[in-house]
């Protein structure tokens, strides 16, 4: 028996090895029989077993006393190291090293695997060795199917993780930016000292910089998880083009920087597309270009690819864009790195210029997803031009609207009946701002600062007619606002006639659209929102009419004291006079005269004062405070054009009122 118990060590002795590692993979000791792990001792063992890294959360399962792990035949078991064995047979279990849970692996090589199965089959037993052939690959079978379920499960909850991860990220961000934001573009519109308004802008820039980080890392979520969705919706290529510029108007004019775009004679304006992304690839690659372009111009080029024209019947067209710019180029071999996520065009990019790496692989895939191309050619220190060729539709044409005045949203005119409103919401900052600028809309608000508050505001009966449209963030401690909404909707019984409900979000993930827990709600914005899209969004829920009246007569037919000649006489020189002073005011503007244009918006405000065209008012006052102090120069142009508009519509309801008291 002794001789047996001899024979049976150095069996075992030759052909298996004992590991001991934890359970993070560590190796503790081992006796290298097979393998030579003394470089690992004290490292983790994870690269040399690579089957063991996949069983990571099934190994921290393992418990002393338990049933071993058995993995036999299994092939091409160790990397990294070499060997001539190929096939080993494998066992885990878990064992007490000094009170401690210790994972033990054993691994055996079967030197004689092959003379043995030869042997049977000169002995006629094929049955026995197809029975263990089988027996083998069902049990690899198996293991493949335990890994690739793990695999699964594992990619879910990663999934999972990263999901939640940006919702709350996303909100964490969006919510004290959106305050920030909001609060600093108000006291932007009514700052005249340069010196403050310079630090107002900055904090603007930054915060509006975080915004569009925020946006770059949910873009790329959203694109690695596949629900990335695009629209189809018309496009004025030539108004596309003027905004995008306008946008960077400030920047190119600090560095003294063209910018220039052209849009081919044959190339229709009106396509089919996704405006918003489009544009947001468009606004990166322009952004791009300006940021590092110090001198020498911008361009940006619209023509048909291959230069192929479109004919009257087709309806599908391929569009080339070009934005080249002159400024410092990429190198040669950092061109075909610049897509990848988080990859800059060298090392110092990020620390001279900014930016998270991510918008050009974000512009990649938004073009190939849409089934379009881009390419980039550059040359160091001689500039860079991108170019993609995208798929769109022709649009069909559009009858123009009659009697439409040229209204634009930044006119954002008081309500006629003061509306009631309900605002819910848990961040301080938040609610001053959107109080602000509802209440400049003639609206009452109510503040509450949860989902609960809100709730106990409607169950009384009289509250349910209180209000005539709420305002609910969507997060909030003690009651959500998706909470507080199903409450509100399903057990108050308040239907969406009664009382519209807009949530105020800082995101909307594709599991909360899935599990429609915005479903009750009306509509939704997402923060940091604009003054004009939450004023939109609250004249189409609410139906409610804004006030088209911007002549108030009452200072004027005071001071005349009855005189119907004098108040004929204001009313001719504003129709006649202040068209002219307008334009004198635009050509000093261009000519860059600030002190000469603050002079002559000074000479217009008189009478938009005596007709009580408050719209105006406001616009005439930061006029003439920005080009007295100089600030602000690139917001003068839109502010000019917005009095004109209200000049316009001024004019015929003047006519219009004149005709009626004749």
């Amino acid at each position: 028996m002794e001789n047996l118990d001899i024979y049976k060590a150095r069996y075992l002795a030759d052909r298996c090895q004992f590991i001991l590692f934890t359970p993070e993979g560590k190796l503790v000791q081992t006796c290298n029989t097979l393998l030579d792990l003394n470089g690992y001792l004290n490292q983790s063992i994870f690269s040399v077993f690579p089957f063991l890294e996949s069983l990571q959360d099934t190994l921290a399962l393992l418990e002393p006393g338990q049933s071993p792990l058995e993995f036999p035949r299994l092939e091409n078991f160790v990397s990294g190291i070499d060997t001539s064995f190929k096939v080993l047979d494998c066992r885990i279990e878990c064992i007490l090293n000094n009170q401690v849970p210790t994972l033990l692996l054993v691994i055996e090589h079967h030197p004689d695997a092959y003379q043995y199965i030869f042997q049977i089959q000169q002995e006629g037993k094929e049955s026995a060795i197809q029975k263990e052939l089988l027996a083998v690959q069902n049990r690899s079978i198996e293991l493949e199917k335990e890994l690739l379920q793990l695999k699964n499960e594992e990619l879910k909850r990663i999934e999972q993780f990263k999901s939640n991860f940006f919702a709350e990220i996303s909100h964490e961000l969006r919510t004290p930016l959106n305050g920030i934001i909001g609060l600093t573009d108000l006291l932007l519109e009514v700052m005249t000292n340069p010196h403050h308004a310079d630090y107002l802008k900055a904090i603007q820039s930054s915060g509006n910089h975080l915004v569009t980080i925020v946006n770059d890392v949910l873009d790329m979520s959203k694109i690695e998880s596949g629900q990335m969705q695009f629209e189809e919706t018309h496009i004025n290529l030539p108004e596309m083009l003027q905004n995008i510029v306008l946008s960077f108007k400030q920047k190119f004019m600090q560095k003294g920087i063209q910018v220039n775009t052209v849009l081919a004679a044959d190339v229709p304006e009106e396509v089919l597309g996704d405006k918003v992304r489009l544009t947001q690839i468009l606004y990166n690659l322009v952004g791009n270009a300006i940021k590092f372009t110090s001198e020498g111009e911008v361009s940006v080029e619209i023509k048909f690819a291959d230069l192929v024209p479109a004919s009257d019947q087709a309806e599908q067209i391929q569009l080339d864009f070009i934005v080249k710019d002159s400024g410092i180029g990429i190198k040669k071999e950092r061109l075909q790195q610049i897509f990848e996520p988080y990859q800059q065009a060298s090392e110092q990019t990020t620390r001279l210029y900014g930016g998270t790496g991510l918008g050009l692989s974000i512009v990649r895939q938004l073009i190939e997803l849409q089934g379009g191309r881009i390419s980039v050619s550059s040359r160091w220190g001689e500039g860079t031009i991108f170019n993609f060729v995208l798929p769109l539709k022709l649009a069909p044409e559009i009858e123009p609207l009659t009697n439409s005045p040229d209204f634009r949203h930044s006119i954002l005119t008081p309500f006629d009946v003061p509306l009631k409103v309900l605002l819910a919401d848990d961040n301080d900052v938040n609610l001053l701002f959107a109080r602000q600028i509802l209440q400049e809309w003639n609206c009452k608000v109510t503040t509450v600062s949860n989902g609960k508050e809100a709730v106990e505001l409607l169950k009384e009966g009289e509250a349910k007619e209180a209000f005539d449209l709420v305002l609910m963030d969507v997060y909030m401690p003690e009651m959500a606002g998706t909470e507080a909404t199903h409450y509100i909707r399903k057990v108050l019984q308040i239907s969406p006639d009664q009382l519209p409900i807009i949530a105020l979000t800082a995101s909307v993930s594709q599991q909360e659209r899935n599990e429609g827990v915005l479903d009750l709600m009306d509509d939704y914005l997402i923060k940091p929102f604009k003054k004009e899209d939450l004023y939109a969004k609250i004249v189409q829920m609410t139906q409610i009419t804004k006030s088209e009246t911007y002549i108030d007569m009452s200072y004027l037919e005071e001071v005349s004291i009855g005189d119907s000649s004098f108040i004929l006489d204001i009313a001719e020189l504003f129709i006649h006079q202040t068209c002219i002073d307008i334009d004198k005011v635009r050509a000093l503007m261009t000519a860059q005269n600030w002190e000469d244009m603050a002079l002559a918006v000074h000479k217009v405000k008189p009478t938009f004062k005596l007709l009580g065209i408050k719209p105006a008012e406001k616009n005439l006052e930061k006029l003439q405070n920005y080009a007295k102090q100089t600030i602000n120069i690139d917001q003068l142009p839109t502010l000019l054009q917005e009095v004109e508009d209200i000049y316009q519509l001024a004019v015929a309801e003047l006519k219009q009122k004149l005709s009626l008291s004749e």
